[in-house]
């Protein structure tokens, strides 16, 4: 028999002695009540089917101090340090996605329905998160950038190139940079980006195969392949991806 899926977020407000607190409850066949605070300060509070709306005040209520102290922290916050709760942007080939992390026997990530999901036994196990999501986005990494070497190394065959195999590693500074082995190595980040964006970092490398330097005559072959590879790069560059774990 099918799980009964969470019914639709409702917001609601409820009065506190810390003030006023809003927050969006929604229902599922759960067994108890639980409250969260989202990365970007919504609380959120899930409750069994057929609970009571004073029960579920009431257990606001009992949480006024902790939400207080909780916000607080979620507004001191750095921005750009991942806390693998729900609620945070992950980027996935241009689009971001909303993380949700939830209790689950079998550890798994899915994307599916806009949200990137994460079952994982222990929810509040931010480190076993991180390693589920790491592991998930390097699989996704492989399997996105084979797919568009592959389509790219078509668009190169008329210059005379081939496509070399890929390694694909974190670089700080770098989307990709060929050796003069003639290994391409695209940075894991990358896979953030959307696919045409992908496709002007591996068309440059490619490139570098033949001219391993970014004179003119560099900058032609790529233009041969790729005539809007000024518009990608600026996107690129000015893009903001996240960060992965």
């Amino acid at each position: 028999m099918p799980r009964l899926k969470k019914t639709p977020p409702v917001r609601r407000t409820v009065a506190t002695d810390r003030g006023p607190v809003a927050f969006d409850l929604s229902f599922s066949a759960r067994k108890t009540l639980t409250l969260r605070i989202e990365a970007g300060g919504t609380i959120t509070v899930d409750a069994p089917l057929r609970t009571r709306l004073r029960d579920i005040d009431s257990f606001v209520q009992l949480r006024a101090a902790w939400i207080e102290k909780h916000l607080q922290a979620v507004r001191e916050r750095p921005t750009s340090e991942r806390q693998y709760i729900d609620g945070e942007r992950w980027f996935y080939l241009g689009e971001a996605y909303p993380l949700h992390v939830e209790a689950d026997h079998i550890e798994r990530v899915a994307l599916r329905a806009g949200v990137l999901t994460v079952g994982v036994r222990d929810p509040l196990d931010r480190e076993r998160v991180r390693a589920l999501l790491a592991r998930w986005y390097r699989r996704r990494a492989l399997e996105v950038f084979n797919e568009r070497l592959k389509l790219c190394g078509e668009w190169v065959k008329p210059l005379g190139l081939d496509a070399p195999p890929l390694k694909i590693r974190r670089m700080k500074s770098r989307w990709g940079s060929c050796s003069t082995h003639g290994a391409i190595t695209l940075n894991l980040n990358l896979v953030q980006a959307s696919a045409p964006l992908i496709d002007y970092v591996i068309v440059h490398e490619l490139c570098h195969l033949r001219e391993f330097n970014h004179s003119p005559r560099f900058w032609a072959l790529v233009a041969s392949v790729i005539p809007d590879w000024k518009t990608r790069r600026k996107a690129l560059n000015r893009g903001s991806f996240g960060l992965l774990p």
